[in-house]
C-alpha cells in the first residue's frame, strides 16, 4: 500500500467541488491501493468553497475514508496555492488534481505502477490512446493545446507533450529540490517550469494518456467567442510571453 497525498487547489469552486468530492468519495470506497491524505486548499475564495471543504473533511473522516486536511490561504493564484500545499503535505508521494475532476483520480492507480522507475508521472491530454479520446475540447482549444505542445517540445528540445497538465504524481524528495527555485512570475506557467526543472535535472518523467473531460467553464482560459475574442486572445498572448520568459530562465546555468 502506498501512502500518498492528493491536493486539490480551489478558488470559488462552490458549484463544481461538491460533484468532484462525490466522485472521490465513491472511488475511496472501492480503492485499496493507497492510504490517502486528501488536501483541500482554498485559494482565498469569496464564496462557500471553504464551508464545503470543512463539511467534506467531517464526512470523510467520520466514515474512515481518508484523512482530510483543509488549508485556507490568502488569494495568490492556483499554482502558488498548489505549491504551498506541496510543502505542507505529509507523504513522500504527492499528487494533484483539479477541482472539476476533469481527470478521474482512479488514474492514480495506473500511475502508481511506474513509481519505482519514474520521479514524476503525469497525465497527458495530447498523447493518444486506442481506448478513449484523450480530450473533449472544442476545435479552437484543441488547436491551441496542440500548438503549445509542439512549440514547447521544439523550444526546449524535449519529449514532454503536456507540461501544463494539472494531474500529476510526484516523489516529494525530488519535488522539493525544484520547488524552492521556481522563478517565473506568470502563475499559470509555473507548473511548466516545475516540469521543465525535472527534465533539465534528468529526473525521470513518464507521461500517460488520460481521459479528460473538459469543462467550458474553465477558470484558467476563458471561452473563445467570435463576438468577443479579446479575453481568450489575451490569455494566449500572455502564455506565449511567459513561454519566452521561461526559455530565458532555462538557458541560465542555475535553472
Amino acid at each position: 500500500m502506498f501512502n500518498i497525498s492528493i491536493i486539490i487547489p480551489c478558488y470559488n469552486e462552490e458549484n463544481r467541488l461538491p460533484h468532484t468530492l462525490k466522485k472521490i468519495e465513491s472511488w475511496l470506497k472501492i480503492q485499496n491501493l493507497f492510504k490517502i491524505e486528501l488536501i483541500l486548499s482554498n485559494d482565498g475564495s469569496n464564496d462557500n468553497t471553504i464551508d464545503i471543504m470543512q463539511s467534506a473533511k467531517k464526512q470523510f473522516e467520520e466514515n474512515n475514508l481518508c484523512e482530510v486536511k483543509v488549508f485556507d490561504f490568502i488569494h495568490r493564484g492556483y499554482i502558488e496555492t498548489l505549491f504551498d500545499s506541496y510543502k505542507q503535505s505529509s507523504n513522500g508521494i504527492v499528487c494533484n488534481m483539479e477541482a472539476d475532476c476533469s481527470i478521474h483520480p482512479k488514474n492514480f492507480e495506473i500511475f502508481s505502477k511506474y513509481l519505482e522507475e519514474y520521479d514524476m508521472i503525469q497525465g497527458s491530454r495530447i498523447l493518444k490512446s486506442s481506448q478513449f479520446k484523450s480530450d473533449n475540447k472544442n476545435f479552437i482549444r484543441s488547436f491551441v493545446s496542440v500548438f503549445f505542445s509542439v512549440l514547447f517540445r521544439i523550444i526546449f528540445k524535449c519529449k514532454i507533450y503536456d507540461p501544463q497538465c494539472g494531474f500529476k504524481m510526484i516523489k516529494k524528495e525530488k519535488l522539493m529540490r525544484c520547488l524552492n527555485s521556481i522563478k517565473l512570475q506568470h502563475d499559470g506557467m509555473k507548473i511548466s517550469e516545475l516540469t521543465l526543472k525535472f527534465h533539465k535535472r534528468n529526473y525521470s518523467i513518464k507521461e500517460i494518456p488520460v481521459e479528460n473531460f473538459h469543462d467550458d467553464d474553465s477558470r484558467l482560459v476563458p471561452k473563445f467567442s467570435l463576438l468577443n475574442p479579446l479575453p481568450f486572445l489575451k490569455v494566449i498572448f500572455s502564455n506565449v510571453i511567459a513561454l519566452a520568459s521561461l526559455y530565458k530562465l532555462y538557458k541560465q546555468e542555475n535553472f
